[in-house]
């Protein structure tokens, strides 16, 4: 199968797993909930720059593999961030930041970055002849 279906499929498969996919139906009514949405509202603004980083970070994944073929060592490279990338999101869904979530978040946004200049260094490969 092309390596390029393969990695949509995964994202796609990422995506709709995401916290970020069930924050984007909308919100739900909850009877006897009360107030209890503010506090939620509030760890969404914390963690929304991350998340609008790793949506950049997605975009840039598909278009590169829109762009052409890979080689296999760089395929590799590209696969290794989507898994870096799962796991975040996981992690986000879950729950498991722990007490030090701004410390947490910030270690995440600085891997981001990372992961983007990594990404911006893979090459195409040029069609056989």
């Amino acid at each position: 199968m092309d390596v390029r279906r393969i990695m949509i499929g995964a994202m796609l498969a990422v995506l709709v797993s995401s916290p970020g996919f069930a924050l984007a139906q909308g919100r739900g009514r909850r009877m006897g909930m009360g107030d209890s949405m503010g506090h939620d509202r509030g760890a969404v603004k914390q963690i929304e720059p991350l998340m609008q980083q790793m949506g950049g970070l997605m975009q840039q994944m598909a278009e590169r593999i829109k762009a052409g073929p890979l080689p296999p060592d760089q395929t590799l490279q590209l696969s290794a961030m989507m898994e870096q990338l799962a796991t975040m999101m996981t992690r986000l869904a879950s729950g498991t930041l722990g007490s030090d979530t701004a410390t947490q978040l910030d270690g995440m946004m600085a891997r981001l970055t990372e992961m983007q200049k990594g990404l911006a260094r893979l090459t195409v490969v040029p069609p056989p002849k």
